[in-house]
Parts: structure tokens; C-alpha cells; sequence
């Protein structure tokens, strides 16, 4: 999946990875990933909710896991990478550029990690605050994030959420 329309909440959900929250029944369901490397389609899919309001973003993912037993997850540390771990990861291209975006990761301990790309370059440097929860459950393993919008910068004449 390379984009998801964001739907406007009134309601604000519980940053708790529990995905409980009557706000998240609202949000359209996205669930046609690809692996990123292999530019396959993923073979245990993710389900994945966008909200926003006036001051933040909000996603939830629901990631299918029939073997949770089999979940790696060591860090627990803000801000080192999560490249060898289960984990889920968003990226804000605000620009519309293809080569500038903002990234948030979060693993299944509920670790969160941030970093931009920029013209010149990744810079893992950069970091904001922002939210994060995760869950481990029977089949599957749940996130939710919050990441205020006035953290990243962006282009004020195109749209950049849906309705």
C-alpha cells in the first residue's frame, strides 16, 4: 500500500494499542500491503486506520501474526533503529516530492523511532514528540500512534488529508 485517505475524528482514541476505541470503526480499513523489499504482496497482511484532527495524526495497525511466539522484539530504547525487529513504520511524505519524508516506527514492546529524510540525505537525528502503544495478542499484534501535525512541515497549498 503506498497511501491511505486519512478520515477527520472528532473523537479522540486512547493511545493504549488496543484498538478499542469507537473512533477507529470510522476510519477506512487499508490492507493491501507489499513487502518492502521484494515489492510482493506481504504474505501476513496488515490492517491499517488513518484519523486526524486538528492537532494530530492518528494510526492504528493490526498486524496478522498466527505465531506471535515467533515476534522479535529486543529494544526498548527510544530512538535506536528497529531494523531487525517486528515492527511498523509510517512515513509522511509532506511535500509530495518522492524524495522528503518524516518516519515513525514503533515495535511490538512499543519502542518508537523517528527520523527524516531530506535533501541531503537520512538524518535519525531529528526527532519529535509523538505516541505510541502496542499490544501482542493470540493471532495478531496491534499498534497505535499519535504524532502531532505541527511537528512535521508541509506544503499549506495542497490537501493533505482526505474527508
Amino acid at each position: 500500500m503506498r497511501s491511505l485517505k486519512a478520515r477527520r475524528t472528532d473523537t479522540v482514541p486512547i493511545i493504549d494499542g488496543k484498538l478499542d476505541d469507537s473512533c477507529w470503526d470510522d476510519a477506512e480499513p487499508g490492507n493491501e500491503f507489499i513487502e518492502y523489499k521484494t515489492e510482493q504482496q506481504a504474505v501476513e497482511q496488515t490492517i491499517v486506520r488513518v484519523l486526524y484532527d486538528d492537532e494530530n495524526i492518528y494510526v492504528a495497525f493490526e498486524c496478522i501474526e498466527p505465531e506471535p511466539e515467533r515476534i522479535i522484539a529486543i529494544e526498548r530504547k527510544y530512538d535506536q533503529p528497529l531494523q531487525d525487529e517486528d515492527r511498523v513504520e509510517v512515513r509522511f511524505d509532506t511535500f509530495h516530492d518522492k524524495r522528503c519524508a518524516y518516519i515513525f516506527a514503533v515495535n511490538t514492546l512499543g519502542t518508537r523511532y523517528d527520523a527524516r529524510i531530506g535533501l541531503f540525505g537520512f538524518d535519525d537525528s531529528w526527532g519529535c514528540e509523538w505516541f505510541a502503544a502496542s499490544t501482542v495478542e493470540q493471532n495478531r499484534w496491534l499498534a497505535e500512534i499519535a504524532i502531532p501535525i505541527g511537528n512535521m512541515l508541509f506544503d499549506h497549498k495542497t490537501p493533505q488529508f482526505g474527508a
